[in-house]
C-alpha cells in the first residue's frame, strides 16, 4: 500500500481488510521462511495503520483496543516462529558443515 494521507474511515476500513490478511496468514500458517516473511510484511502495515486511525470512526475506544491485542498476540506468534525457522536453517548449516568436514578427512 502506498503512504498516501487517507480519511478517516478509509484508514479504518484498510485497518480492517489487512486485519483480514493477517488472520489469513496465521490460518495457512507459517512454515516456510516465505510465508513468515509475507506476514511480516502484513503485521507491519498493519501497525502502521493502527498509529493511524481515529476511534471515533470504529465504534469507540474498546474496538481499537481489541485489535491492539490481536496485533501483539500476532507479532509474538510471528516472532517466534521467526525464531524457530532461524535456528532450524542454522542447525541445518552446521550439520551440512559437519559432513563435509568428515567426508574430507575420510580421503
Amino acid at each position: 500500500m502506498a503512504k498516501t494521507k487517507t480519511s478517516g474511515l478509509a484508514a479504518v476500513q484498510n485497518l480492517y481488510l489487512m486485519q483480514f490478511e493477517l488472520l489469513q496468514h496465521m490460518d495457512k500458517g507459517l512454515r516456510t521462511t516465505e510465508q513468515i516473511k509475507e506476514a511480516k510484511a502484513c503485521l507491519k502495515e498493519f501497525t502502521s495503520l493502527l498509529k493511524v486511525v481515529d476511534p471515533q470512526y470504529m465504534g469507540g475506544e474498546d474496538v481499537l483496543e481489541a485489535l491492539h491485542a490481536m496485533h501483539d498476540k500476532m507479532s509474538e506468534r510471528v516472532k517466534r516462529h521467526a525464531a524457530k525457522a532461524s535456528a532450524k536453517k542454522t542447525t541445518t548449516k552446521k550439520k551440512i558443515a559437519t559432513k563435509k568436514k568428515t567426508t574430507k578427512k575420510k580421503k
